[in-house]
């Protein structure tokens, strides 16, 4: 299969590449060459905000997994991040709709939740949150996350063209748990990613279940660990930073996390491997 990855170079996307990179011919779009290029994979350089672009680039390929975008709120002006985000993913998804390709994976986001950067804050509205939770986003981030998956999901409506979009919270490398476990007590440390993570192994994976299924027509899915990213059971730890949410969060007890991947596990077969506790054993 020839596997177009947007954003190929990033910081998920060489772990992503490396992922399916065995199994199919991998092409690299993104404004900036990676660091390394390994046999059978290609790279073009170009941007998501041009169409022409993405529609040369798309030509040929049998799926798309989009990656590209710009991940947070914290460096650019909100606009900035709303039409780089939803212009981008309007493009794949009307490049692979008319070319007839077939399937295009999405990072999604938590952030569709609004909880994370919310300026007018707000709490869970069900423990543990599923894909059945609302979706509130007040901000430029979360919105173009969300409208991102909206936008696939019309394309799918046009053409029938298949689409999931993955939900991951905060994205672990390898090289992060160290620094991570070292603030686990800091008091509200992750507090507003609901102390989700996922590692990008598993991420990865999961892209590479995503890009292989040949059931999903249209989905929206939570990737998360296992485990909370917090050394205390959330059921003491969550409400005192969500009291309205203390009932709820009652049953997320020993190592139970706020966001489960569920739907994730029936329907693409999705098996979290690692956890920062294992890595807190290799790196006292």
């Amino acid at each position: 299969m020839r596997v177009v990855v947007t954003g190929g170079s990033g910081r998920i996307g060489r772990w992503v590449v490396r992922e399916i990179a065995a199994d199919h011919q991998v092409v690299i779009f993104d404004r900036l060459p990676p660091a390394e290029l390994a046999p059978g994979i290609s790279y073009r350089l170009g941007e998501i905000e041009d169409l022409g672009a993405v529609y040369d680039v798309l030509r040929g390929a049998d799926a798309v997994v989009h990656l590209a975008a710009i991940a947070s709120n914290e460096f650019h002006p909100a606009p900035t991040v709303f039409r780089t985000n939803l212009l981008g993913t309007f493009h794949v998804g009307d490049a692979a709709s008319r070319l007839a390709i077939r399937q295009v994976v999405n990072a999604s986001s938590i952030n569709v939740l609004g909880i994370p950067y919310a300026e007018r804050r707000i709490g869970p509205l069900a423990l543990p949150i599923d894909e059945t939770h609302p979706n509130r986003p007040q901000d430029a981030y979360g919105l173009s996350k969300l409208l991102g998956e909206e936008t696939l999901a019309a394309f799918h409506r046009r053409s029938g063209l298949r689409t999931i979009s993955l939900r991951p919270p905060r994205v672990v490398l390898p090289d992060d748990y160290s620094g991570l476990i070292a603030r686990l007590n800091e008091p509200g440390f992750e507090q507003h990613n609901l102390w989700s993570y996922v590692d990008v192994r598993d991420l990865a994976a999961a892209v590479r279940l995503a890009l292989e299924d040949e059931n999903l027509a249209c989905e929206a899915l939570f990737v998360t660990a296992d485990d909370a990213l917090a050394p205390q059971p959330l059921s003491e730890l969550l409400p005192r930073f969500y009291p309205a949410a203390a009932s709820m969060a009652a049953g997320l007890t020993g190592t139970a996390p706020a966001i489960v991947s569920s739907r994730a596990k029936q329907l693409l077969g999705y098996s979290p491997r690692w956890s920062w506790r294992a890595m807190q054993v290799s790196n006292p």
